[in-house]
């Protein structure tokens, strides 16, 4: 075990399990199954997997460790405390909000009792509680949180410390999602400065400094500069989580946006189809971020005219959308529209006027009639008419559009957090 850590401070994650596993397999046969070292084992286990992305084997192993010091140690011992943060972890990158925060809760109640709270576990509570809050768009409550957790590590750390640059790098991601991009550069600045100091370039939370920064760049319209931050995440997050961890493709899937919108289409589709081949090994076709993938390089072969291979890119995303959504979903609606707009394009207007009015009917039924998306199928529809010569049926459908939006035309979109994250602890 000793030695698999020193190989997961070096980034070598595949060397650091097979020492893993090698203690736990000599654990096993000399302490039986419920010990605290092999729960201790089979949590450095699901770290790493964790880490490699590999969710749900990383809570199974969490949830043996959990069992094994209920039984063992009970639930008032820091190491269930652990395990209970630990799981909290895995239900949060899975987007289960209410199951991740009871499950730190539990692990804050047992640090607040043992540890009290100026200690640095609790601050590391604190930290993953505002994480769950931020993404439910509790900005204020989230800052609550972090600024909590950052008295306590200045005062238990001092300011150049890992964790403290955690803190400054979640408080950052708040104010990204607020829209203070300034305040957030700033801030993601001295976390990047810390890091470099104390844990060297080539380490994952430098990467993800990087990586941050990079979205800031991107929303301040600095996207020359934001892709030279991602390629510098890139160059580090190859080396320390490997080319196939789903982190890489959300790298490659952010450049591609950059790439597409300065008009580097063959650039831009060529990195989608890498992000695709990670999200094919690691969810597999039935993973709706896949489909995202596939209708965003679609978009860019239907713009520089690839019209069949749009389409073949478009049902890809369509058959995966009803294998996860069912028929009634908007994203499916998304996908039908997506396909009507190609046959539109190749002549084909009864068959592309039928497609239209399904994505029509699934909005109307699922997001009302005064939705911009329901006031786009009307302006396909009205294109299609407008096609076929049916100018008097045309007028009505672009009539029906502009109504809509000029009801929605006040509406504002959310600003997506994929691209920052909060560093969570992971404790041992």
């Amino acid at each position: 075990n000793s030695i698999a850590m020193i190989f997961s401070d070096m980034g070598n994650l595949d060397e650091a399990m097979k020492m893993h596993q090698l203690a736990l397999e000599i654990q096993q046969k000399a302490l039986g199954t419920d010990h605290e070292l092999i729960a201790k084992t089979n949590n450095h286990i699901a770290n790493i997997l964790w880490n490699q992305g590999k969710l749900d084997d990383a809570m199974a192993k969490y949830k043996q460790a959990l069992d094994s010091r209920l039984k063992t140690l009970g639930n008032n011992h820091l190491d269930t405390a652990q395990s209970y943060n630990n799981i909290a972890n895995i239900l949060d990158d899975q987007g289960k909000d209410e199951q991740a925060m009871e499950m730190y809760q539990k692990n804050l109640e047992i640090t607040l009792r043992t540890l009290g709270h100026d200690h640095p576990n609790t601050a590391s509570s604190y930290s993953n509680m505002a994480g769950v809050l931020r993404r439910q768009g509790k900005f204020d409550e989230a800052m609550n949180m972090h600024n909590l957790s950052l008295q306590i590590r200045l005062q238990s750390h001092g300011g150049d410390h890992p964790d403290t640059a955690a803190t400054h790098n979640n408080i950052a991601n708040v104010l990204y999602d607020q829209g203070k991009y300034k305040q957030a550069m700033e801030t993601y600045l001295k976390a990047l400065d810390i890091r470099l100091k104390r844990l060297g370039h080539d380490h994952p939370d430098t990467a993800q400094t990087y990586n941050n920064l990079a979205a800031v760049l991107n929303a301040q319209g600095g996207s020359e500069e934001a892709l030279v931050m991602y390629q510098k995440y890139l160059d580090i997050a190859l080396k320390t989580i490997g080319k196939d961890h789903p982190d890489i493709a959300l790298a490659y899937s952010s450049m591609a946006l950059i790439l597409g919108k300065q008009g580097k289409r063959y650039e831009a589709i060529q990195m989608y189809r890498q992000v695709l081949q990670i999200q094919l090994k690691n969810g597999g076709m039935n993973d709706s971020e896949t489909a995202t993938t596939c209708t965003k390089m679609a978009k860019l072969l239907e713009k520089q005219g690839s019209l069949e291979e749009a389409m073949a890119s478009y049902q890809q995303a369509l058959e995966i959308r009803l294998a996860t959504f069912g028929n009634d979903h908007r994203l499916t609606a998304e996908s039908y529209c997506n396909i009507a707009v190609i046959l539109n394009f190749q002549g084909e207007q009864e068959q592309a006027l039928r497609i239209h009015q399904q994505a029509l009917d699934i909005r109307l039924k699922v997001l009302g009639q005064y939705h911009r998306d329901t006031a786009q199928s009307y302006s396909y529809i009205a294109d299609v008419y407008d096609d076929l010569g049916r100018y008097d049926e045309a007028m009505q459908m672009y009539e029906k559009a502009v109504e809509i939006k000029r009801k929605t035309r006040s509406s504002g979109s959310s600003v997506g957090s994929k691209t920052v994250r909060d560093i969570k602890i992971v404790s041992c």
